[in-house]
């Protein structure tokens, strides 16, 4: 049996020809989901706070939209990044 560089065998990677290989493992990661929700539910409540015109629920959006990178580069830092732990 020969086998690559990378150790998968080569009739396993003849099956793989028509995947698609993304080198940097983009948006792949419990790191980048995490990060993204958390995002986007700062950004509702922001969109909220534009809506009712409230200071405070501004504020508070605006925290929980830092939050987010904040807990997507912990939780990359923690090993559930593209290079760590995958969601597939």
């Amino acid at each position: 049996m020969t086998s690559t560089d990378n150790g998968v065998p080569a009739s396993a990677q003849r099956e793989r020809v028509g995947e698609q290989v993304d080198p940097y493992g983009h948006g792949h990661s419990t790191a980048a989901w995490v990060a993204v929700f958390v995002v986007m539910i700062g950004s509702l409540i922001l969109s909220l706070a534009v809506v009712f015109g409230l200071l405070w629920l501004g504020i508070v959006g605006a925290v929980v939209t830092a939050l987010g990178g904040v807990v997507g580069k912990l939780l990359g830092a923690m090993g559930f990044g593209a290079k760590g732990h995958s969601v597939h």
